[in-house]
């Protein structure tokens, strides 16, 4: 049977089945098949969604050519930094919560009787602004550290106010009530000590996991526990006692592996959020990445941040917001790793290290059968596999900086003129299969507007390096591929407190408000 006798329906759906490297590949046997595939609204959005990374999701009642120009308008957003020039909307600032917590789309403040949450609004998925609160009072406890996960209407609070047990409440974001699907409702620290304090709670699909710490003198420790929250079991747990060097943060890498920082190395180890109880194993470590070397064994290397926050829900079957037909996979994610430094010149120094995931990833599969002997020094890992910055850091307000990441996006923010009140905010974008697909469109475009508001991006292949100075052993070069776009803007009278990302835009918080900017405005 020829291929021209099936018809084009038929012949769309049989495409449809192939991955989109070996449908392109297609294109190349015979004018027939391109013209099909050419012909087709639904592959050339699925040829689109590749190119850009993304994962296809529910239609949300959207054709998919309107899928297809959504996804473009959002790639050229991000792209271009092309931000609603005025803010979407304007949340006034708590004294005691002035910069909220972020997770997904949903902005949370705590205020002293309630804590209020909105729906980040987006102007290219044509989702809406939307608000409700939580009474504080009638949850019975006090609000002391609190964490979420929109896509599972998920919210961690602990409360650890006069007790060495601090419980952990599971609630619906929704309305502040038990959550539904927790076996219990609340949970207990597996390290009850009445100096240690939770550090840190977050969320990776049924696992929730926090730190407990205990400072760095005689007999204190620092503990990272991990919890099935819908099943209530303890499923991993690691506890390090001074003087061993103390775990300081850790993330989720993605369903079956963490990763913990400590002052010169990060260090993955694997855990499974069904096991029915802690493996003796679980404090063997898979994989041991060193940082930068520093220039001698006196410096001090202190990680403050791990900021890691893949994509909203279960990574593999990742809940959207309805009209949102794609979103970014979480094997497309970002490590970010803030070091800060204090050298023997009596210099503080603050350095970012982007770690995109795939590359920690890679680093497991070349793993020998004994990970204790797995130890990967800076040279063999590093320079290939990340980007390491330098950023302003001090106590005076020109050299305030503020950095984070959401998905496979990097931001960073700094004074470009602090008497003009200029800021300059780089957003950088990770994601492997984007990028390679624009390299090879061919030379990656740039572009600068002059005057307020002014854009230049560029995809950048280049390494990037920092001079040892007074803090590493030798200049650091990195140059794993990213493209970097820097929009410039002018920001009202105040302290600016933070520029954070979001899924379709980022939040600048000025003393006393928090501006939102979502991605395709005008």
């Amino acid at each position: 049977m020829r291929l021209q006798s099936l018809s084009v329906e038929v012949m769309t759906l049989i495409l449809d089945i192939l991955l989109v490297k070996d449908m392109l590949a297609c294109k190349l046997v015979c004018r027939f098949l391109s013209r099909v595939i050419d012909a087709s609204d639904y592959l050339q959005y699925k040829i689109e969604l590749a190119a850009a990374d993304m994962a296809d999701g529910p239609a949300g009642g959207l054709t998919a050519p309107e899928r297809r120009n959504m996804l473009m308008r959002y790639q050229k957003a991000w792209r271009e930094v092309t931000f609603s020039s005025r803010p979407t909307l304007t949340i006034p600032s708590d004294k005691d919560d002035p910069t909220g917590i972020i997770s997904g789309d949903v902005f949370l403040q705590v205020k002293p009787k309630s804590l209020r949450l909105i729906q980040l609004p987006s102007r290219t998925k044509r989702k809406e602004e939307r608000r409700w609160s939580i009474d504080t009072a009638a949850l019975g406890f006090s609000v002391e550290k609190i964490a979420m996960d929109p896509s599972q209407d998920l919210l961690v609070v602990v409360n650890e106010a006069g007790e060495s047990e601090a419980p952990i409440h599971l609630l619906t974001l929704a309305s502040g009530a038990p959550h539904p699907s927790a076996a219990l409702a609340v949970l207990r620290s597996a390290e009850p000590a009445d100096n240690a304090s939770i550090r840190e709670i977050r969320i990776h699909g049924d696992a929730v996991g926090w730190m407990v710490f205990a400072g760095e003198d005689e007999g204190d420790f620092s503990s990272v526990q991990l919890w099935n929250w819908k099943t209530g079991d303890l499923v991993w747990n690691t506890r390090v006692e001074y003087p061993e060097p103390l775990p300081l943060a850790f993330t989720f890498l993605d369903d079956t592996h963490l990763v913990l920082s400590y002052d010169c190395r990060l260090v993955v180890h694997a855990f499974d959020a069904h096991a029915a109880s802690v493996s003796a194993s679980a404090s063997v470590p898979l994989v041991s990445l060193d940082l930068p070397p520093l220039l001698d064994e006196d410096d001090n290397v202190e990680v403050l941040s791990v900021a890691f926050e893949p994509p909203a829900g279960n990574p593999t079957h990742p809940a959207r917001t309805p009209g949102t037909p794609f979103a970014r996979p979480a094997a497309s994610a970002l490590l970010l790793v803030c070091i800060t430094l204090q050298s023997t010149a009596d210099r503080a120094a603050r350095f970012l290290l982007f770690v995109p995931t795939h590359a920690l990833r890679t680093r497991l599969l070349d793993a020998p059968a004994d990970p204790k002997a797995h130890s990967v020094p800076w040279a063999r890992w590093g320079p290939q596999s990340t980007r390491l910055l330098e950023v302003p850091y001090g106590h005076s307000s020109e050299e305030w900086s503020a950095h984070g990441a959401h998905g496979a996006r990097g931001v960073v923010a700094a004074w470009a003129d602090f008497g003009a009140r200029e800021l300059c905010v780089r957003v950088l974008e990770f994601a492997p299969l984007l990028l390679r697909s624009e390299m090879l469109e061919g030379p990656a475009p740039k572009e600068e507007k002059e005057g307020r508001g002014r854009v230049a991006y560029a995809t950048d292949a280049e390494p990037w390096t920092v001079r040892a100075e007074d803090c590493f052993a030798e200049a650091v070069q990195t140059r794993v591929v990213c493209r970097q776009s820097r929009w410039f803007v002018s920001v009202p009278e105040g302290d600016v407190r933070d520029v954070r990302l979001y899924e379709d835009g980022l939040v600048l918080t000025v003393r006393g408000r928090s501006f939102v900017r979502s991605g395709g405005g005008v």
